[in-house]
């Protein structure tokens, strides 16, 4: 496994999606009726678009319509900019392999922003994801070993 510690804000941004199903009034549990309990099915999704300092723990957070690659490459680049309005320059992000992140449009912004180039994990296994890290922040940008 590999293992990492940051030493100031801004060396590293984790940045993520949530979905989160709609819900339409009061559940079941709180009105006792159990019969017509399925009546939010269908109303669709919210996405909660997320970006953590790894040192402070300080997070920009945005719920936005969809998990594309236009919403993420747009949340990292207003997270970028409300770091750097507090203070710490950002100078990795870590994503999941989503196809968001994977997208040219978001490695052309994160190139643009931290003059990082591209590198992805080449499947979604278990054990390439601990790679993918050590591949996206190559020439000189890795993440340190644990001791």
């Amino acid at each position: 496994m590999l293992r990492y510690q940051r030493q100031r804000p801004g060396e590293l941004i984790h940045v993520d999606i949530k979905t989160l199903g709609r819900i339409d009034g009061v559940g079941h549990r709180i009105t006792g009726q159990h019969q017509g309990h399925h009546r939010s099915r269908g109303i669709g999704y919210e996405h909660v678009h997320v970006a953590i300092d790894d040192v402070s723990r300080l997070a920009y957070v945005e719920l936005l319509p969809s998990l594309g690659r236009e919403d993420a490459t747009g949340i990292l680049n207003r997270a970028l900019a409300w770091y750097a309005r507090l203070g710490a320059k950002v100078e990795r992000v870590m994503t999941d392999n989503g196809s968001a992140y994977r997208s040219k449009l978001f490695a052309q912004a994160l190139g643009n922003a931290l003059r990082l180039s591209d590198g992805r994990t080449t499947d979604a296994r278990t054990l390439s994801n601990s790679q993918s890290v050590r591949r996206l922040f190559r020439h000189g940008v890795g993440l340190n070993d644990a001791r």
